[in-house]
């Protein structure tokens, strides 16, 4: 089993390691004239676009990031550790995003967000009166968005099962020392012993 895991491991070095050959060398790839020299990686760091592209790749990973992990993660919580009914339409209901093709869920996004076409676009640029629609789904930020909600069934698996095998002793040893469960806002729990009160 260990062979046939570490298969496609050595066909991707091996890969690798051919375009890092290939990227080394100048001329006619294949012919006497190549030679070996690093002026390909000069021509790439003295070119500014490279950086534009770089900046741009940086914003669409942290957008996309934020906006699974801020999704899938809250779901996650809630639905390993309270009490909420049902879990396994939860769990359907998140796993299902996984089998949206993305051409589709890019095609949706682009009718709805798109600068000039998207109805959304459309429908603020009418109602207030705009040129152009505020929204632009196609700049690093809004791809970004578009694929974190995409990649939030993924962290919302990837972190279900770190939620669910928590030791529940914590919980209990928080319990034994006054702690309850009580709704957003209520006032803090205090411990059983009125001695250790605050004054």
């Amino acid at each position: 089993m260990l062979l046939a895991a570490l298969l496609p491991m050595i066909g991707l070095g091996a890969i690798v390691g051919i375009f890092f050959q290939a990227s080394l060398q100048t001329g006619l790839l294949g012919s006497p004239d190549v030679r070996y020299s690093l002026a390909n990686y000069r021509v790439v760091i003295g070119d500014p676009f490279v950086y534009r592209l770089l900046l741009n790749t940086l914003s669409f990973a942290f957008v996309t990031t934020l906006v699974s992990v801020a999704l899938g993660l809250p779901i996650a919580w809630i639905t390993e550790r309270t009490t909420i009914r049902p879990k396994a339409l939860i769990y359907g209901l998140m796993t299902l995003g996984l089998l949206v093709p993305p051409i589709f869920v890019g095609m949706g996004w682009t009718f709805i967000a798109h600068p000039r076409i998207g109805f959304l676009n459309k429908l603020i640029a009418g109602l207030f009166g705009l040129a152009t629609g505020p929204i632009d789904i196609g700049t690093p930020a809004g791809m970004g968005f578009v694929q974190g909600l995409g990649l939030a069934p993924l962290a919302f698996i990837l972190t279900v099962q770190v939620f669910r095998t928590m030791n529940p002793a914590l919980e209990e040893a928080a319990q034994t020392s006054g702690m309850t469960f009580r709704p957003s806002g209520a006032s803090r729990c205090r411990s059983p012993n009125p001695a250790s009160w605050p004054r």
